[in-house]
């Protein structure tokens, strides 16, 4: 499926645009944060990443950090599309963007299950256990080592709202505890200082 936009003398494929501001973006903050602004400029941007097969691994970690970096900076973006969303939690196994995806996890939940705002319903049970799952799986090893600290502090944003995350968690972290890295231990102490 093409979608087209039209530029002041031609119509160009969106999936023409997407690719050339991919190959711009490098690791500087600058470069991520433009990409990231390209796509909140329109709806369709974010779709189209969210829809987009990656063939090459490097393209889909530049893509996922502009998506990171883009619901840091307005995590009620990915509300439409959270059903897209979720699905790439189930498909993509490479560890550095699974890193970015729950670093992007934390964002958008910890916007979203604000006890303060307007925003605290609209995400429903399953999708909540999705997001569950994932953090756990991640936390657990069976997906990025890099991802955990992340994952820690997600499911920590759901420890009071289901009494079983918590204790699921506390019981990993001090398991797992001696284990770990310094990095590891240090986030564990803070989230462990949090729940109990």
């Amino acid at each position: 499926m093409f979608t087209f936009r039209t530029t002041r003398y031609l119509i160009v494929p969106i999936e023409y645009q997407f690719q050339q501001r991919l190959f711009k973006v490098n690791s500087e903050k600058n470069s991520r944060v433009q990409f990231a602004k390209w796509l909140l400029s329109d709806p369709v941007h974010l779709e189209f990443l969210l829809n987009y097969s990656f063939s090459d691994e490097n393209l889909a970690t530049k893509a996922y950090w502009g998506l990171d970096l883009a619901v840091e900076m307005q995590p009620s973006c990915l509300i439409n599309l959270l059903e897209d969303y979720l699905r790439q939690l189930k498909i993509i196994k490479t560890d550095s963007i699974i890193r970015v995806l729950n670093r992007i996890n934390f964002h958008f939940l910890n916007y979203f299950l604000d006890d303060d705002k307007q925003t605290k319903n609209q995400i429903t049970d399953a999708q909540e256990l999705q997001f569950i799952e994932f953090s756990f799986e991640t936390l657990l090893g069976k997906k990025s080592i890099s991802g955990s600290a992340f994952a820690m502090s997600t499911l920590a944003l759901f420890a009071f709202k289901h009494p079983w995350v918590k204790e699921e968690l506390i019981s990993h972290l001090k398991d797992n505890y001696s284990r770990e890295s310094k990095g590891f231990q240090a986030r564990a102490r803070q989230i462990l200082k949090q729940l109990e």
